[in-house]
């Protein structure tokens, strides 16, 4: 007879949060994104509500569907998630910043991390490598204004490029 007490004991203790639920107060705040959530005893020691989320849209996720999954951004809560697009070889991790922006390795550049800036080629795991042709100690030519490696001292400009360094437009 003790143990048939103590089960009951016990399954009134675990339904007792969710009979709570019950009230007209929403249980389940799932930021709009689920209609789906469970009950989490830990969660409910930990945080004082025991409702997790489940099934959340619009590739979110977290306890209560409030954040992007890794590798998804938006602009403004409530927004849909969009995919970051991250260039796996020139990005830093797949997540972007609230511009979809992504974190750029060395020598690399664009929104997406796709193309190396200028004076570095090949994109590779490591990021890009510098040009070493526009590195030539007998110059001090602006690499983002050269065209060429240097020539007998003296920098290679770009068209539309000037100066010594070629460091000034037209």
């Amino acid at each position: 007879m003790p143990a048939l007490w103590l089960s009951c004991c016990l399954c009134f203790s675990l339904l007792l949060p969710a009979a709570r639920a019950n009230s007209r107060t929403p249980v389940c705040d799932c930021s709009g994104k689920s209609r789906q959530c469970v009950f989490d005893e830990e969660l409910h020691r930990q945080t004082g509500n025991g409702f997790r989320c489940l099934h959340c849209s619009d590739n979110t996720g977290g306890i209560h569907c409030h954040r992007c999954k890794e590798g998804f951004y938006r602009q403004r809560d409530r927004d849909r998630c969009l995919p970051c697009n991250c260039n796996s070889k020139g990005s830093l991790s797949a997540r972007c910043d609230n511009a979809g922006r992504c974190s750029c390795k060395p020598g690399v550049t664009g929104d997406r991390c796709d193309h190396c800036l200028p004076g570095f080629h090949t994109l590779t795991e490591a990021g890009c490598t510098q040009d070493q042709r526009l590195l030539d100690s007998k110059c001090d030519c602006d690499p983002a204004g050269i065209s060429g490696p240097c020539d007998t001292g003296r920098c290679v400009c770009k068209p539309a490029v000037t100066g010594g360094r070629c460091d000034r437009s037209v």
